[in-house]
């Protein structure tokens, strides 16, 4: 993985990019607590879907 250094210090950069990669990267800077609830508001308030294995994915690299 690809490492960011940033004011927060230094972080893995997982291999996603788009609306998720924003979330996972708010996530592992502290802006964000939970995950999971975002992921579940962006499909039922806002219609986007999300593939089963790269929702895994994407919460297994922010540790929920």
């Amino acid at each position: 993985m690809e490492l960011l250094q940033h004011r927060y210090g230094t972080v893995r950069i997982p291999p996603v990019a788009g609306v998720l990669c924003e979330l996972l990267h708010a996530r592992m800077g502290g802006f964000l607590p939970i995950l999971r609830t975002e992921l579940h508001r962006l499909c039922s308030e806002a219609g986007f879907f999300i593939d089963p294995g790269i929702e895994r994915f994407i919460l297994s690299q922010a540790d929920e």
